[in-house]
């Protein structure tokens, strides 16, 4: 059990109050509704600032009707999945399945049951030259193995390293990328209460530490509980350069690799067009083929069956059926060129139709929408974000010259951001629209709403300079915070212009109506700012788990509320003034 809050501790200082409530609200015969749950409603609504509250029964009430209330602002819809720790209580999942949505379970951290979104485990893939003897891969292994453990220190809870293909299925691998003894895996997991995480470790392996000459490394993070909902990548900066060539390709990817190579934040930067193992290429002559009459597929089928061998026959042993197979000794490139191929009576030898060469080839091939691509990879060190990375990227593919139908694009994670922002710019404006409707309807007028509008700009200014001075930068939940603005922000504007108005309509001057809104609002204004600020300050300073992923949201709407609760005093009445007296004007012309 998780001690929140002492309650008794606080609660004690008030017992009689609390007791001569429950007295009030149980000698009135409403336990769920009546006076005092509507009193309540009222002062609550006053207090911090809001048209409407809605006192519920139990958490579970309150829970649907949250969720609902996202359902039909559009924000969600049926269908959708909420991400909830496993450990959750059942009114979370009821709330949620109430409102036709989906819970998802995920795993939480035992020390705190909140979303485990850390990454502990990860795997380092150790590549030599291809050829190389599986004694000297294991010794390789064996010195990055020692770097992790001096690094780890007690925050190592085990380690694995596998040297060399398997010999079981793929599927029982601990990988599946081991594909000769040339290659190694290492694989850690790091202790629940550890203070270095698998960033450290890789960023310091990484940069601080002297890798082997001749020995390759790259890194793969485990996915958190959280990234494995959310389908993240697996490397934070892709980089796709698409063309025709794959020779090409393979340029412009060293080419990239090596420009980013000097950016700040970025670190076990790799290319999938990469050399793989070496390969014997047979091209055969299509003219000369044609010529002998020779069939291109059997002669692959015949080369096959000289590598490879043939399955002649087959026996049972103990009711299971055994294949024999027939297989040659291996074979040099000179003999390979020698192999006779027979086509029907007559017999050629390979070297007479085919050009046998030894080449190399990509690991990987990929494709998108039907062209060739080469990917860049890279990892971001702890502290740096995509976004502050980025710009420098771009500047240094600008450096590249690109060849005609050649060109090269950020995706991954970056291109899901720029989505992101895009629909959340389109919110912004939408929630915009919408707040300008209902006040229009309201104050029946179009006039009031653009001049309570205004405070929107002033909030966004403020929002950037909390930024600018706390050295954070705009992402994604910074966003959410400015959008949620949009709708926190007008409240204090609305107070001041609608009793303007109401001293307007009880025969007041412009001037002196402004004044006695002024004087009237203000308390209220600044105590309904000041209490969203003091409850936000916690999170944004970072308490708790997940802190900095809602610490920028946090951020956004202080800096934003503190600029625009001032400028409601100054701004607004000015402007209120204006737009009054030119209407005045106009009515008089």
């Amino acid at each position: 059990m998780i001690k929140f809050l002492d309650l008794r501790q606080v609660t004690a200082k008030y017992s009689s109050e609390i007791h001569e409530a429950v007295k009030r609200v149980i000698d009135s015969g409403w336990y769920l509704q009546g006076k005092e749950n509507e009193d309540f409603e009222y002062n609550y609504s006053n207090y911090i600032g809001t048209k409407y509250t809605i006192g519920c029964a139990n958490g579970l009430d309150a829970l649907i009707w949250i969720l609902r209330a996202y359902v039909e602002m559009g924000v969600m819809k049926p269908g959708d999945e909420v991400i909830v720790p496993a450990n959750t209580y059942i009114a979370s999942i009821l709330a949620i399945t109430e409102n036709g949505l989906k819970p998802v379970l995920v795993e939480p951290k035992l020390e705190t049951y909140q979303i485990d979104d850390d990454s502990r485990e990860f795997s380092t893939y150790i590549t030599l030259e291809p050829g190389t003897r599986l004694q000297s891969t294991d010794n390789a292994a064996a010195t990055i193995e020692n770097m992790i453990i001096e690094l780890a220190g007690d925050d190592l809870e085990w380690i694995f390293t596998q040297v060399g293909p398997s010999t079981t299925t793929e599927s029982q691998t601990t990988s599946g990328k081991l594909e000769g003894e040339n290659q190694a895996e290492v694989k850690v997991k790091l202790k629940n209460k550890a203070k270095a995480d698998a960033d450290y470790i890789i960023s310091n392996l990484s940069h601080n530490y002297t890798i082997p000459e001749g020995v390759e490394i790259s890194f793969e993070k485990e996915q958190s509980a959280l990234q494995s909902i959310l389908g993240t990548e697996g490397a934070p900066v892709i980089i796709e350069i698409k063309g025709e060539e794959l020779e090409m390709i393979d340029e412009l990817s060293t080419e990239v690799k090596e420009k980013i190579a000097s950016i700040p934040g970025l670190y076990d930067i790799k290319t999938s067009m990469e050399q793989g193992a070496p390969e014997v290429n047979i091209s055969i002559d299509r003219l000369k083929s044609g010529i002998y009459g020779v069939d291109i597929a059997s002669v692959a089928s015949q080369i096959k069956e000289k590598l490879n061998g043939k399955t002649a026959s087959n026996f049972e042993s103990e009711g299971e059926p055994i294949d024999i197979e027939i297989k040659v000794p291996e074979v040099s490139l000179d003999e390979l060129q020698n192999v006779e191929i027979v086509q029907g009576e007559k017999k050629y030898r390979l070297g007479e139709i085919a050009e046998v060469s030894i080449t190399t080839a990509p690991k990987e091939i990929n494709r998108s929408n039907q062209n060739r691509i080469g990917k860049v990879t890279a990892m971001l060190e702890k502290g740096y974000t995509l976004g502050s990375v980025t710009p420098e990227i771009k500047a240094q593919l600008k450096d590249i010259q690109f060849p005609a139908k050649y060109s090269a694009q950020i995706t991954g994670e970056e291109e899901k951001r720029a989505e992101s922002f895009q629909g959340l710019s389109f919110a912004l404006i939408l929630s915009i629209v919408l707040v300008y409707m209902v006040m229009a309807s309201q104050f029946e007028s179009l006039r009031h709403p653009f001049t309570i509008l205004l405070t929107i700009p002033l909030a966004g200014v403020g929002c950037i300079y909390a930024f600018l001075l706390a050295g954070a930068s705009l992402n994604m939940m910074a966003f959410i915070g400015i959008i949620m603005l949009a709708g926190i922000a007008v409240n204090n504007s609305i107070l001041l212009v609608d009793a303007a108005n109401r001293l307007k309509a009880e025969g007041f001057a412009l001037t002196e109506a402004i004044k006695g809104a002024a004087q009237q609002r203000i308390r209220p204004i600044i105590m309904t700012s000041l209490t969203t600020i003091l409850a936000l300050l916690p999170m944004c300073f970072g308490f708790g788990e997940g802190a900095s992923l809602r610490s920028p949201m946090a951020l956004a709407v202080i800096g934003g509320l503190f600029t625009s609760t001032l400028m409601t005093l100054v701004v607004i009445p000015c402007v209120y003034y204006i737009f009054d007296k030119k209407v005045k004007n106009v009515e008089k012309i």
